[in-house]
């Protein structure tokens, strides 16, 4: 089992499916090849490794057990200004929203309250998949600008009437 791991006061929060073996044995999330990617791809957008909090949806490894409850109170312990939601089950259990292609870059309003934009996971890219590394740094650039605060607010919708 991998609890949340990082900063506990991290503005940014990452989010994936459940951890690997290798994570499995060292007890921190993303520290296997998969979250060697994420990591490195991270700090080349300018991501601080040391100022992000990271956790997966289940704590355990090939996603055996839901433990959502458990990091929802993870997340919420600290105000938090970006989920960054690494995968389809971190995409669907956060925002309800089931294809990381159709959503992946988007940025949009968690069940939480909490802004946050989707992305693929490393392993997609590991398993021959290598053209999407510079679209998982493309989200994570944005990710970086958003957590600066250099991006506007959600969009909102606004209807306009065409009667008097």
């Amino acid at each position: 089992m991998v609890s949340p791991s990082g900063n506990v006061m991290s503005p940014v929060y990452v989010v994936g499916d459940h951890p690997s073996g290798e994570e499995l044995a060292t007890g921190i999330n993303f520290s296997g090849p998969d979250g060697q990617i994420l990591r490195a791809s991270l700090r080349k957008v300018g991501f601080n490794d040391g100022h992000l909090r990271y956790g997966n949806v289940s704590f355990s490894r090939n996603g055996a057990t839901n433990d959502a409850s458990q990091l929802r109170e993870d997340i919420l312990t600290y105000p938090r200004k970006l989920l960054l939601l690494v995968g389809n089950r971190a995409l669907t259990e956060f925002t309800g929203h089931t294809s990381i292609d159709r959503w992946r870059g988007s940025y949009m309003e968690s069940n939480l309250g909490i802004p946050s934009l989707g992305t693929y996971l490393p392993s997609f890219i590991r398993k021959g998949n290598w053209d999407h590394l510079l679209t998982l740094r493309s989200d994570l650039r944005k990710a970086y600008i958003i957590s600066n605060g250099a991006f506007p607010g959600l969009p909102s919708r606004t209807f306009i009437s065409l009667t008097h």
